[in-house]
């Protein structure tokens, strides 16, 4: 029930303007947002991430499936580098525009549920929030996940509303579904949420007598097809690593308590305090006043503070990663966002006075959002020099330490027979293989019996380089080298030790080795835990 005396407060500018100029003062907003983060890529001296690097070489080594995820980003950073585009700075602008994106998605989203007023205050609020930001030039699955799933939730609206066009509806729903599908396991999420929205929203379930529902849910999961049948091709590793994420022994209480608050943290710091502790109070507030909600309000409730709710539960059995709840986020600021503008109330006294939080929360995120960018700038061009506060040290010293190691490289006697071998974290291997001149295949070396859950592992191995040399990078707390590796070469020397100063993570101190003669190669079989038989030279 919309509560008119809710409504005519705050924000009085905004209800003057038509929807058109509405609409219009979005899409210029946008414009402008987009062209301040782009003159910021320019801007930033910053190295990919490990993540970002390694989806890199996903997409060099195309496949229907890999270890830890579906083929979507991978497919991406191929189209890139087809494009040309596959640099630091081209990947970062393809991140940007999917988020620039999924802001777009938003607004329309809120302007066809609510009014378009609704959808340029959600949108707004949104990409203020550090979370957003982040999001705008770090190309990882979270990025094209966010951009599809709040297109899936615009496609189902629409299929929901008599006046729309049911086959363009179904259209955007099986498009946006099938590159969430495509680019997250999470996505399979819309399946049992839509269920459970029609179980709960009466005046909704005509349209399970549309064909064109039954078809824009299907074929997403038709589209998943060739990545099963990669993964029964590899002993359904996807599966088995999926399932290590809810993997638990018996944590104390204790460690409940602080698994808990961290995700509170993490959650309030992603899209500050004043508008997380406003969203939770909301959704919180909803669930306690279910009764009272239209079918509008409990389809944005399921679709988004369940998920929530659901995973704030689940760190009372496991860690959550702070990125896991991102795709619910977009859809329950806009659930607040329409109760702070009077479309829906929940009739709790103490719930309606605070709203006074929200005009606050969104000065707060302003300035979050400022001091985001500022801290990053500052850090990036070493204006502050303190290693701990750190926020992009992760995205730092890359591009150099492969420069040095490539001088390493040049300067042996015959550098065309001497390849590249990382010993520790796949982001090394990752990022040499992006940043040494030639981007050549960096090889990692993968320790018996630890085969199982490595894309690495997947893509070839130096067998056929025996007899050459090998630059071994190790990267790692612990820079001894693995015996099973030294006894592969005739001899394995030190050549240099960085210090932690030039340590892309500041706790890891990189050092370079030199092999000579590779003998032979353990032959790893990927899809499964045990090791065959190292070959004899």
């Amino acid at each position: 029930m919309t509560d008119h005396r809710l409504r005519s407060n705050g924000f009085g500018w905004l209800e003057s303007r038509s929807d058109r100029e509405l609409r219009n003062c979005f899409l210029l907003g946008l414009l402008l947002l987009s062209v301040f983060r782009f003159l910021m890529l320019l801007l930033l001296p910053l190295d990919l991430s490990g993540d970002e690097a390694y989806y890199w070489e996903w997409g060099r080594h195309l496949d229907w499936g890999y270890v830890s995820k579906p083929p979507g980003i991978a497919w991406i950073m191929a189209g890139l580098r087809v494009l040309g585009a596959d640099t630091v700075f081209g990947i970062r602008l393809f991140s940007l525009l999917l988020s620039s994106g999924g802001l777009a998605l938003l607004f329309f989203l809120g302007r066809s549920m609510y009014d378009a007023r609704t959808g340029l205050m959600a949108a707004l609020v949104f990409a203020l929030t550090p979370a957003n930001c982040a999001l705008s030039f770090l190309l990882t699955i979270d990025a094209p996940l966010l951009l599809c799933w709040t297109g899936a939730m615009l496609g189902l609206w629409r299929m929901l509303d008599s006046e729309r066009s049911e086959a363009w509806s179904a259209l955007i729903l099986a498009l946006f579904l099938t590159g969430g599908l495509l680019s997250k396991q999470m996505a399979l999420c819309f399946y049992p949420l839509t269920f459970l929205m029609l179980l709960v929203c009466p005046a909704y379930r005509p349209v399970l007598k549309s064909p064109w529902f039954w078809t824009a849910l299907i074929l997403p999961l038709l589209a998943l097809l060739p990545t099963l049948v990669w993964n029964a091709q590899h002993d359904w590793v996807t599966f088995s690593h999926t399932s290590h994420h809810f993997e638990t022994g018996s944590p104390t209480l204790t460690v409940r308590l602080v698994r808990f608050f961290e995700f509170l943290g993490s959650g309030l710091g992603l899209l500050t305090p004043l508008i997380g502790v406003l969203m939770g109070i909301v959704l919180l507030a909803a669930l306690f006043r279910w009764r009272s909600l239209e079918s509008r309000e409990r389809f944005l409730w399921v679709f988004n503070g369940l998920g929530l709710l659901v995973l704030t539960l689940l760190t009372f059995r496991q860690r959550i990663n702070p990125n896991w709840p991102a795709i619910f986020v977009p859809g329950g600021l806009l659930l607040t966002t329409a109760w702070y503008f009077g479309h829906w109330s929940v009739g709790i006294s103490w719930v309606k006075r605070s709203r006074w939080a929200f005009r606050p929360g969104l000065v707060v995120a302003l300035g979050a959002c400022v001091l985001f960018y500022g801290f990053i700038l500052a850090f990036s061009w070493k204006v502050i020099g303190r290693p701990g506060l750190n926020p992009v040290q992760r995205l730092q010293e890359w591009s150099r330490l492969a420069g040095e190691i490539s001088a390493l490289h040049a300067a042996q006697p015959d550098p065309k027979k001497v390849f590249f071998i990382t010993q520790g974290h796949r982001y090394m291997t990752s990022e040499l293989a992006f940043y040494l001149p030639g981007r050549p295949q960096v090889y990692p070396f993968i320790r018996a019996g630890h085969a199982a859950g490595s894309q690495h592992a997947l893509w070839g191995s130096p067998r056929e380089l025996k007899g050459n040399d090998a630059l071994i990078v190790v990267y790692g707390v612990d820079t001894a080298l693995d015996t099973q590796l030294v006894e592969l070469f005739d001899e394995v020397t030190l050549l240099k030790e960085f210090d932690l100063s030039q340590s892309p993570s500041g706790v890891s101190r990189p050092t370079v080795y030199l092999g000579r003669n590779l003998r032979n190669w353990p032959n790893l079989n990927p899809d499964s835990t045990q090791t065959v038989e190292t070959e004899q030279p």
